[in-house]
């Protein structure tokens, strides 16, 4: 009686530890599946790049190093130019050119100040930011044949830049276009697209010897906004 209870208790630890297994999810089973990866997807960044060219000079950008952390740049003078008497005028050229890759909506013109300042031992008292006229003109073409628009000055028809606004002096834009948010808008420039300017200025007929030896100075400072 022994042995035969002996295999009998056995079988019935075997089978219920099947059943055990089977509970418990133990089973071996077999999924289909099926893949596929995007690789390396990849978002990236347009640039916004001003390049300004005085005459024929080399072309100042705003990321000089390749590095647009800052891009600003302080490039060289547009102009230094001399008015030797009441009635002359002097002009200067400049080419502003939008060499990133993104359209502009914007391109903007200002100087945060005007300075004067004595140029010669012997000189006057008077300022010469309130006396110099001043004008902006944009051309539609690289050999400044065929006026755009009157950017800033005097201008009869809205397209050709002249001195006939006594008002518009170097001192006057200065104090009224001071910032990038007061700034004079010179109009849209896509990418790759660029401005030709000229920048004029006038000592008026009137002017007397307070004004001797004077010198104005100020800064343009071209802003793009995408």
């Amino acid at each position: 009686m022994r042995q035969l209870g002996g295999p009998r208790l056995m079988l019935v630890v075997a089978v219920a530890g099947g059943a055990l297994a089977g509970a418990g999810g133990f089973y071996m089973t077999t999924q289909l599946t099926a893949q596929v990866v995007n690789k390396d997807q990849t978002v990236t960044v347009g640039t916004l790049i001003l390049s300004n060219r005085v005459g024929t000079g080399a072309a100042c950008l705003s990321a000089p190093d390749l590095v647009t952390d800052g891009n600003e740049q302080v490039c060289d003078a547009a102009f230094d130019l001399d008015v030797r008497k009441p009635g002359d005028t002097a002009t200067a050229h400049l080419e502003i050119a939008n060499v990133g890759a993104l359209d502009a909506g914007g391109l903007r013109v200002f100087a945060a100040s005007c300075a004067d300042s004595d140029a010669a031992p012997f000189h006057g008292s008077g300022s010469p930011c309130a006396s110099l006229q001043l004008y902006i003109q944009l051309w539609t073409d690289p050999s400044r044949s065929i006026p755009a628009a009157c950017v800033y000055g005097g201008s009869p028809d809205g397209k050709r830049c002249d001195f006939s606004d006594r008002s518009r002096t170097i001192g006057a834009f200065a104090s009224t276009h001071a910032s990038a948010q007061t700034a004079v808008v010179v109009g849209s420039l896509p990418a790759g697209a660029r401005d030709i300017l000229t920048i004029g200025v006038r000592l008026p007929e009137e002017s007397d010897n307070s004004l001797q030896g004077r010198r104005a100075t100020t800064s343009f400072s071209w802003h793009l906004t995408q």
